[in-house]
């Protein structure tokens, strides 16, 4: 009962800094580019940005939602700003 409290967390930990972290990764993409995005399309980025730190975690349960989130949206990962970027200018 002990390992699973810590587990869980650490779990919860980490996906709220996974939370956080996308949050922080679409504000400075709006700074770069110097424009808002809202709606849609910041859901998308921040969505990308999340499973991207889902993967980067190491933890087993993380990395396995993310790759099943990936399967549902391909193209999406592995996620960047420099990433962004690229498919903003298209």
């Amino acid at each position: 009962m002990l390992y699973f409290r810590s587990e869980l967390k650490k779990l919860t930990k980490l996906r709220l800094q996974a939370a956080s972290h996308a949050k922080r990764v679409a504000r400075e993409y709006c700074l770069i580019l110097r424009c808002l995005i809202g709606g849609k399309e910041r859901e998308r980025l921040e969505q990308s940005a999340k499973m991207q730190f889902y993967l980067d975690s190491g933890n087993k349960t993380l990395i396995a939602k993310a790759n099943e989130w990936a399967v549902a949206n391909p193209g999406c990962l592995p996620f960047s700003l420099e990433l962004a970027f690229q498919e903003s200018e298209r």
